[in-house]
């Protein structure tokens, strides 16, 4: 995902992407996963930027790591 001249891709910090792309449209705790084995949870959120040419981005970040980018046409 592009944020003006920055780059944003899967693997990225939430700090990274909020440096690169500024605060969130909406930002949504979805609740926690369980990692290896069960022993640890990982908080996963969602973050939507947009609409920016009439699309909307929808980030995934599983243990503050941008898991997915997702793209929808806005209505």
């Amino acid at each position: 995902m592009r944020c003006g001249s920055a780059l944003v891709s899967v693997g990225d910090r939430a700090f990274e992407v909020e440096q690169r792309c500024g605060p969130p449209k909406y930002r949504d705790v979805l609740g926690y996963s369980l990692g290896e084995y069960d022993r640890r949870e990982f908080r996963i959120e969602e973050w939507v930027y947009g609409p920016n040419n009439g699309m909307l981005y929808i980030l995934t970040f599983e243990a503050n790591r941008l898991r997915s980018i997702e793209t929808k046409r806005n209505q």
